[in-house]
């Protein structure tokens, strides 16, 4: 059974790079009971600073992830993703690998009910991969999403 599913994350601005919010949209297929696959797409909003509210387009992602039930709705999930933080002015920009970063996260989510057809999930992560990061991330992710 194929799911769509989208979540939101903020991350804080720092001297290199504007907040922003990861709008990603994506689709997951429940491979039996214990087990859901997928893959998804990310768009980078940048939001600016609190004195400076600005609007601007910093990066697309690519993700693939794997959820394997715990317990009622507690999951294991990990997951691989390249995320492209530079601005970009047309699609020829996004071939050079690298000027992608990849991450490899690993944690637990819990997912609950909202309404009959909307789902909530919440994912506590951590990335393997942080210390490669440039700029320098957090090794733990947070995210917030919706399964419908």
């Amino acid at each position: 059974k194929v799911k769509p599913t989208a979540n939101f994350q903020f991350s804080k601005n720092s001297t290199r790079l504007p907040t922003t919010a990861d709008i990603a949209l994506g689709v997951g297929y429940k491979l039996n009971d214990k087990s859901i696959i997928g893959i998804g797409g990310v768009y980078k909003l940048g939001l600016g600073t609190i004195d400076h509210i600005n609007i601007t387009h910093q990066g697309v992602g690519l993700r693939t992830y794997l959820d394997w039930k715990i317990k009622k709705q507690f999951f294991a999930t990990g997951g691989y993703e390249m995320n492209h933080f530079s601005q970009f002015k047309n699609i020829d920009q996004l071939k050079y690998a690298n000027n992608w970063q990849q991450s490899c996260l690993v944690g637990i989510s819990k997912k609950y009910k909202i309404s009959k057809k909307l789902k909530g999930e919440t994912k506590l992560l951590f990335d393997f991969l942080y210390q490669q990061h440039r700029p320098a991330s957090q090794p733990i992710v947070f995210r917030a999403g919706y399964n419908f």
